[in-house]
């Protein structure tokens, strides 16, 4: 099940606002932990009505009731916005622009699909109607009456609801900071660029198709990922740095059956050694790919170039 913890949403948003505020004219006296927490009370109904929305990416239909709920959200909080095509599921594309000299733009990522879900092995109605639950004696979670929404939240209560935290939760967050914002009379001092991902949980596989054929819209100055586990500690982290992955298939070949190692041994190849043998050929012992041309077109820094030789 996918949950998450009520005092965990603050953090987050005081990052945003923090990243994204600069003074406009007459100012009030900034983002406090009291205008967070009322904007996270105040919020909770919308982004029920987002965890409302089935969002596997198998079904077009859904990601695009999905990403026509987010371009009215962000269009609310003065946004434009704008649909990627995706063959059927579309990738949502939000921008706010503050026409300032010289000022950066920051391209944010997040993603509004979510995983496959079994609603027989959700203990709730459904995993589409978010429940605020707390814990009880022995451990287990017993729903809170639907009467506290919208009411002053305790920061213990979970919201249990498929993609709750996995990833539209840090989509709400994101949301909640700009009206923080606006509340404290204060005004991003940055350009902001939001990416909204339909397929993260079938791999991103079209995202790379996407981006080339709206390279200028996407450039950016820098790129903050909201998406990735929490620490251990539960506490909001900051990850300076990503690591992405590469699929590759091996196909090795050998005999078709059970070779005698007296008669056939050393002169037929063993396809399990050989394949063992290329797959550490790819890593040196400090952990670098060996795999010619691989580092191609990744930007290093002098520091980085001098380790990889």
């Amino acid at each position: 099940m996918t949950t998450k913890k009520m005092s965990n949403c603050l953090a987050p948003i005081v990052l945003a606002a923090a990243l994204c505020s600069a003074p406009s004219l007459g100012q009030s006296d900034g983002v406090s932990p009291a205008l967070i927490e009322r904007t996270v009370d105040s919020n909770l109904s919308e982004f029920f009505d987002l965890l409302a929305l089935p969002n596997d990416a198998v079904s077009a239909e859904d990601i695009r009731k999905n990403a026509e709920w987010l371009e009215r959200a962000f269009r609310k909080r003065s946004f434009t916005t704008r649909q990627l095509a995706n063959d059927g599921k579309p990738l949502v594309l939000a921008e706010y622009e503050r026409k300032v000299a010289g000022a950066k733009t920051i391209l944010f990522y997040m993603h509004f699909d979510g995983q496959p879900v079994v609603p027989e092995q959700w203990a709730q109605k459904s995993p589409w109607i978010a429940a605020l639950k707390h814990r009880i004696a022995g451990g287990k979670w017993e729903e809170i009456d639907g009467k506290a929404v919208g009411t002053k939240l305790d920061p213990e209560w979970r919201i249990f609801a498929r993609s709750a935290s996995d990833d539209k939760g840090p989509i709400m967050m994101f949301l909640s900071a700009f009206d923080a914002l606006k509340a404290a009379g204060m005004e991003p001092g940055i350009n902001v660029k939001v990416l909204l991902d339909s397929e993260e949980e079938k791999g991103s596989i079209n995202i790379g198709k996407v981006a080339s054929e709206h390279r200028s819209l996407l450039h950016a100055d820098g790129l903050v990922i909201n998406d990735g586990p929490m620490h251990e500690t539960g506490q909001p982290t900051i990850v300076f740095g990503n690591r992405g992955n590469t699929l590759v298939r091996l196909t090795v070949y050998g005999p078709k059956m059970n070779l005698h190692s007296g008669h056939y041994g050393n002169y037929a190849p063993n396809p399990a050694q050989r394949l063992a043998s290329l797959l550490a050929s790819m890593k040196d012992d400090d952990g670098r790919v060996t795999v010619k041309g691989y580092y191609d077109g990744v930007r290093l820094t002098d520091a980085e170039r001098k380790v990889m030789g």
